[in-house]
């Protein structure tokens, strides 16, 4: 996966921007899942969990504004807020309900790599990782309790609770879910089937402010 660099928008061994690319941490899990067996595949994704994590928390931010990017990165960056809504998002400021959809970076990666080309997409792709890393860092979690959330999402919620083997850990220990990707990954497609798709940006925003808690907690 270090090798895809490339293919991925990122400077070779620039961890910051890889973690910030979900094919990274899927490709490692399907590589190491279809090489290493499941039982032995969970240790791998627990590695690149870590990896990411030390990337994440050694990163200093440098974002400018959007101006200083080239004009096509500009404008894929104003069509991704623009649709805030399909996001699930109240509004195209709220920077962290937007940076917690997959589909933003996800459709800033891809609009860049066609506008801009590669080489100049990269440039794009790191402003909108240092874009969400700003929001993540000033995002003040208010987590309810699960039993605020629909009754869809509330068994959700508790299923991916009860993954925790499957996910690497040896109990419910939030810190340990939380370092999986697949716990969010779960809980969106979850919600997103059984609450539909306006309801499950609720029960993501809750699973997002449960992780930024766990993160959070010494």
């Amino acid at each position: 996966m270090l090798a895809q660099y490339s293919s991925l928008g990122c400077n070779a061994l620039d961890a910051y921007c890889l973690c910030n690319n979900v094919d990274f941490s899927n490709g490692l899990r399907d590589c190491s899942n279809g090489a290493c067996g499941t039982a032995v595949a969970s240790t791998v994704i627990a590695f690149g969990s870590a990896y990411c994590s030390t990337a994440f928390a050694t990163h200093k931010p440098t974002t400018t504004g959007v101006g200083a990017l080239p004009s096509c990165g500009q404008t894929c960056f104003n069509n991704m807020l623009a649709q805030y809504s399909q996001l699930g998002c109240p509004s195209p400021q709220d920077s962290y309900c937007l940076c917690n959809n997959v589909d933003f970076s996800n459709g800033l990666r891809d609009c860049s790599n066609g506008a801009c080309g590669t080489a100049v997409a990269s440039t794009v792709i790191a402003f909108g990782s240092a874009y969400c890393s700003t929001a993540s860092a000033t995002h003040t979690a208010a987590v309810t309790g699960v039993g605020s959330l629909p009754a869809c999402g509330q068994t959700c919620f508790n299923n991916m609770l009860g993954q925790y083997s499957q996910l690497g850990c040896t109990s419910p220990d939030p810190k340990c879910l939380c370092k999986n990707v697949n716990f969010g990954y779960g809980l969106r497609d979850c919600s997103n089937g059984a609450c539909g798709t306006a309801v499950a940006s609720t029960v993501i925003a809750f699973g997002s402010s449960y992780c930024a808690s766990a993160t959070a907690s010494p």
